[in-house]
């Protein structure tokens, strides 16, 4: 008990004070947060609620079988709380500080209350988690399973064990094996077989599907190519690959619809939805939920977000840190670290989806990703070897000419009528004559000589001669997997803003790991 000058006059004064004193001890043990004196009421329906006299030093709150324990007021339940009829009253915004960064939840009526949300919804009716100034909801009596053993008046509330850090770290220990058994799972199940209407699929896997099959072709939409799932619990795609997890809906229930599909994404958005559902398994549901929707309220961090971006993706890169490998002999199951393809595959595929993988050690020397089954880092390198050497697609050569066209020369012959407006969007309707109107501004030296295959490095016109070789030409032709590994790294000259630094092929150096203390952490421990 902390100590107080006084004299005889203020005893008063100073039994207040110890008596407020204890009252938030109290509260702290619980882990219940401040409550505003004067003390919380208690209603019950049977026997007498006691408390321990102040001169044990505890002070406990007690509840009969079936009675109600009213915690106080907080900062997102503020109402009335009625114990003859035992029913609160929701206020309206005039009650609070604040009053437009102030509404009740149902999440913080149960917490006040010590009931839970859906117990609540099923005593009120109640469909959603919506409420209105004025609505008067019936608090349900807990259960005897959530009610306290009876005690005596010289007991005192037990202290929960403390955790020593030889515990910790075996704790933490515990989450790194768990996480990165999840993670495994999660890639193996995203590389399954799918019928047209579930699993996660690249874009051009599902495109490619159309032309042979008439469910994928009947369901497909040109604005996939952006991203899509057919869960409704995320906001459409703004941009590329990003999606949001609408206000009100649980991230728990959004992230694994987002996984069973139909849902178009690409590796590194696909990567980041297999992480955090591991994160999920770890925490639970609710505490996923508090954490990444306003199911409960406000979110503890932010809503939800799945993208492609890395700037967006700030919840996953929050409970990981970046570890320096120096060989694979450092690696975890479940690591994350990117293996770039040629550092100048996209000058060859500028559409490609290959320049990298976003891969998951899998252990004993494997790798997996996206639409990669488990393998190890030099058959992934031969992989990317093998895509490399494959011929541009029609995407390709769309992708070059569109360069062209918005950075010096108009290609009128890109454009077509869509609508009523000109466009320069990929038409599956122009997709023989791309390679054609990309020959005709070739011959012309029209096509920049960083994406010209023909060009050669070294000679007076960039053409090739009787001692040319494959290794002449500036995007080189056949690759072999320890040439990516070995080419000088490259900055691609249309991306030198977004991507100042240069691009080495191989397995980066840096790998992302999950931190099981952020995450003991989010568990509350």
């Amino acid at each position: 008990m902390r100590d107080y000058d006084h004299s005889p006059k203020d005893d008063k004064i100073r039994r207040m004070r110890e008596r407020r004193d204890l009252i938030r001890r109290m509260e702290e043990d619980a882990d219940l947060g401040p409550t505003p004196v004067p003390q919380t009421a208690f209603t019950q329906t049977s026997a007498t609620i006691q408390l321990m006299p102040e001169t044990t030093g505890t002070l406990i709150q007690r509840q009969p079988d079936g009675g109600i324990i009213d915690k106080g007021p907080s900062e997102h339940a503020k109402g009335k709380f009625d114990a003859k009829t035992n029913t609160y009253t929701v206020p309206d915004k005039s009650v609070y500080t604040n009053p437009n960064k102030a509404y009740d939840t149902l999440y913080s009526i149960a917490v006040r209350f010590g009931v839970t949300v859906e117990a609540l919804k099923t005593e009120n009716g109640l469909k959603s988690n919506d409420l209105k100034a004025g609505q008067v909801l019936k608090i349900p009596a807990t259960s005897k399973q959530e009610t306290p053993e009876k005690e005596t008046a010289t007991e005192t509330q037990p202290k929960e064990p403390e955790i020593t850090p030889e515990q910790k770290l075996l704790d933490e220990k515990k989450i790194a094996e768990q996480m990165g058994g999840d993670v495994k799972s999660g890639v193996d199940y995203v590389n399954k077989s799918f019928a047209y209407n579930e699993g996660v699929w690249y874009a051009f896997d599902y495109y490619d599907n159309t032309k042979s099959d008439d469910d994928f072709k009947n369901k497909w939409k040109n604005e996939w190519w952006y991203g899509h799932t057919d869960s409704n619990k995320w906001t459409k795609p703004a941009y590329a690959m990003t999606f949001t997890v609408k206000d009100k809906e649980k991230a728990s229930e959004a992230i694994q619809e987002w996984l069973k599909g139909l849902t178009i994404a690409e590796c590194y958005s696909t990567s980041v939805a297999i992480e955090m559902d591991a994160i999920r398994k770890q925490i639970g549901d609710q505490k996923f939920d508090e954490q990444y929707s306003s199911f409960y309220g406000p979110p503890a961090k932010s809503l939800l977000v799945i993208s492609n971006n890395p700037d967006q993706n700030t919840q996953w890169r929050d409970v990981t840190t970046f570890t320096r490998i120096n060989d694979e002999s450092e690696l975890m199951p479940g690591d994350w670290g990117y293996i770039y393809n040629h550092p100048k595959y996209l000058l060859k595929h500028p559409a490609g989806v290959f320049q990298g993988e976003n891969s998951i050690y899998m252990g004993d020397g494997e790798w997996s990703g996206f639409g990669m089954n488990p393998q190890s880092l030099d058959q992934m390198l031969d992989a990317m070897a093998s895509s490399y050497n494959q011929a541009r697609t029609a995407r390709d050569y769309w992708y070059i000419l569109n360069l062209i066209h918005y950075n010096s020369i108009p290609v009128k012959e890109i454009l077509w009528q869509n609508g009523g407006q000109q466009t320069a969007e990929f038409s599956p309707a122009l997709e023989d004559q791309y390679k054609v109107i990309y020959d005709k501004y070739q011959k012309k030296g029209l096509i920049p000589k960083e994406y010209d295959e023909e060009y050669v490095a070294g000679t007076r016109n960039g053409k090739k001669n009787k001692h040319t070789t494959d290794a002449d030409y500036f995007i080189p032709r056949n690759i072999k997997a320890k040439d990516i590994v070995d080419a000088p790294a490259y900055t691609l000259p249309f991306d030198k803003a977004q991507f100042p630094t240069s691009r080495k092929g191989g397995l980066q150096s840096n790998v992302q790991r999950a931190d099981p203390a952020k995450i003991n952490n989010m568990k509350g421990k």
